[in-house]
């Protein structure tokens, strides 16, 4: 292992150990700088456990099926999203909502929503419910979304929730 990271890419690369175990979700608890890089690249605002395993494992498949160390960084991720856009994030930066399904959403009571990560997340009741739709606000599943919600017009959350 090298100890010293290349000066090229020091200012935004790091260099950790990640201890032998036969499973990669032990090497996840036990390594919890990796634990946080998954967690920061999974689509999830606070993802579960098992959430951050299926991100390691769709990464480290998609590295291996693509030749390892014969990929940037970039392709991937890109890869890795195509291979499962539900568990790993977006890294586009023009995420808005059509201001029409915002005015909708802003006018339903006790809901609230935001953009994080690529998808659309809500909260009801202050967290009593909340869910993330099982996709990106960039696919055509997600404009098909917000159709509905500007067809239906829903005036509350239980309305809503039929669209969700």
């Amino acid at each position: 292992m090298q100890t010293q990271v290349p000066e090229a890419i020091q200012s935004f690369s790091q260099s950790v150990y990640f201890p032998y175990a036969l499973e990669i979700i032990n090497v996840i608890r036990q390594t919890p700088a990796f634990q946080h890089a998954l967690a920061y690249l999974s689509a999830f605002e606070e993802p579960e456990p098992d959430k951050i395993e299926y991100v390691a494992k769709t990464l480290i498949g998609t590295w291996i099926t693509n030749g390892a160390s014969k990929i940037s960084v970039r392709e991937l991720l890109d890869k890795a999203r195509q291979i499962s856009p539900c568990y790993v994030r977006s890294f586009a930066q023009d995420w808005q909502l059509d201001p029409e399904v915002s005015e909708i959403l802003n006018n339903i009571e006790n809901l609230t929503y935001n953009l994080a990560k690529g998808f659309f997340h809500w909260e009801y009741l202050s967290g009593l419910q909340r869910g993330t739709p099982p996709y990106s606000i960039d696919s055509d599943d997600f404009r098909r979304l917000q159709e509905r919600i500007k067809r239906q017009k829903p005036t509350s959350f239980e309305e809503l929730e039929n669209l969700l």
